[in-house]
């Protein structure tokens, strides 16, 4: 998600405060730098089902916010009609809208037989008429699986480290809009 240094120790520092909200070591509802540097009000448990929620504190402008999903049988309220979803394995989804670029990436972790999800990810996705482009994928360095799928100028990356010979394993999909 971020290519500039000074944005990945941004999104390092954020990743270590909402874990600190998460332990208990900060207040519920807190406020916390986000990865962009807007403030962000951190929540747990905010709802049934989900686990975590960062929002802005404030309406307008650039954002990003996260939720964490419990694993559910079946797709929980909230959740994105438009995202494929996982049965019974935990999903957390950042979004983000700066410079009128939009993106989402969502991450399953520890996901046992990650090949057959990643797969059933795929299908859900091409049956929301997301298309394989007619060219090979991008590379794939030793130890993940990509998959580059596009709809409409948009574009979905469907990427599992550790594949295929972990036994568990964890897939990111990130995507971007046209």
């Amino acid at each position: 998600m971020y290519t500039d240094p000074a944005a990945a120790q941004r999104f390092a520092a954020f990743a270590k405060a909402v874990q600190a909200i998460m332990d208990g070591d900060v207040d519920d509802g807190g406020i916390v730098d986000g990865p962009d540097g807007t403030p962000l009000r951190v929540l747990k448990r905010p709802e049934p089902g989900v686990e975590l929620r960062a929002e802005p504190v404030t309406e307008g402008g650039d954002s990003f916010t996260m939720t964490v999903w419990e694993a559910a049988p079946q797709r929980p309220a909230g959740y994105p009609a438009d995202l494929p979803f996982v049965p019974d394995i935990p999903v957390s989804l950042a979004s983000w809208a700066a410079k009128g670029r939009s993106g989402r990436q969502i991450h399953w972790e520890d996901v046992d037989g990650a090949q057959a999800v990643a797969s059933q990810i795929v299908e859900q996705s091409l049956s929301d008429e997301w298309e394989a482009p007619g060219s090979e994928g991008p590379f794939a360095p030793p130890g993940m699986d990509i998959t580059h799928l596009t709809r409409r100028g948009a574009s979905r990356l469907i990427m599992t480290h550790g594949a295929p010979s972990a036994a568990v394993a964890t897939i990111v999909m990130i995507e971007t809009a046209g």
